[in-house]
């Protein structure tokens, strides 16, 4: 069974490092992936929320259906209610392109035909060539399937 709204409150409150009104307020518990802060329901088998989506609920109410929690302040940990507003997917990677955050081909770091040919060729582990072209994994992983697609069905338009 999951514990009271009241006792989440508290315990989310108690890792929030809460600082001035226009400061970022750091989430200071257990992260996920990409340093968003997350926190368990509470009780057995509850899940785990992620502590952004939970600090604007808390300060600014529900979420509005679809839509998902953005950071003005781009800092994943932040769980200030003034640097969090909500929108759709769309939203999310327009505000990541105007601010320049986009790591993968067709994004401010698009990359020329002799630095794919040179992805296509290098040998090392993806996640080591996506850091030094500053893109990410899954564009070097799509470079290098264009490879063995264009040899079984030529090239591609």
């Amino acid at each position: 069974m999951a514990r009271p709204r009241e006792d989440l409150a508290a315990r989310f409150w108690a890792k929030v490092d809460k600082r001035g009104p226009d400061e970022c307020w750091p989430w200071t518990g257990g992260k996920r992936r990409k340093g968003y802060g997350a926190i368990g329901e509470g009780g057995r088998g509850g899940k785990m929320l992620v502590a952004s989506r939970l600090a604007y609920e808390l300060q600014n109410g529900p979420i509005p259906e679809g839509h998902q929690v953005l950071h003005s302040c781009d800092n994943p940990p932040c769980c200030n209610g003034a640097h969090l507003f909500t929108g759709t997917n769309l939203d999310n990677i327009g505000d990541m392109r105007e601010k320049g955050r986009q790591r993968y081909v067709g994004g401010p770091r698009k990359l020329t035909e002799e630095q794919r040919q040179a992805i296509r060729l290098d040998t090392r582990p993806q996640d080591d060539i996506a850091r030094d072209f500053g893109v990410d994994q899954s564009t070097i992983s799509r470079i290098k399937r264009e490879v063995s697609l264009q040899s079984l069905h030529g090239p591609l338009t």
